[in-house]
């Protein structure tokens, strides 16, 4: 898995540039045990993924894209392993910044707090709390 693998080319993904933080969840089938404990995970911060433009995409081999746990119609995971260089046998999550780079790979599950912390810090991030926090709640 490549830190340096961008998004600026990936067809399906590429739409989601300067738009959305991606988490890309790679399970070799859906019963894993590593993806139910990353689907808890999630289902507890659910809010706090959508303050922080945070989509998941579960990708599971030869099987439709899920975004945010609805199958996206005309679309394979195929494509996706192969870009990242994702063993189809493996877990794996990657946490695509609004760039499209590559800010965290994992081999297991990754805690809410270690996700949110990781993206607080980023300038990106940094901005839009700022620019949340100055804005006019009259607008």
């Amino acid at each position: 898995m490549s830190g340096q693998h961008s998004l600026a080319d990936e067809g399906l993904l590429e739409g989601y540039t300067w738009q959305n933080r991606l988490l890309l969840i790679f399970a070799p089938r859906a019963d894993d045990p590593r993806l139910r404990a990353q689907n808890e995970i999630l289902a507890t911060v659910e809010p706090a993924l959508r303050e922080r433009d945070l989509l998941v995409l579960r990708l599971l081999p030869d099987s439709p894209v899920s975004i945010d746990k609805r199958p996206v119609a005309g679309s394979e995971a195929t494509t996706i392993y192969r870009d990242f260089a994702i063993d189809r046998s493996a877990f794996a999550v990657l946490l695509i910044g609004k760039d499209g780079g590559v800010k965290l790979s994992s081999e297991t599950s990754v805690a809410a707090n270690t996700l949110f912390d990781l993206i607080d810090s980023m300038p990106m991030r940094q901005w839009e709390m700022q620019n949340k926090a100055g804005s006019n709640p009259q607008e």
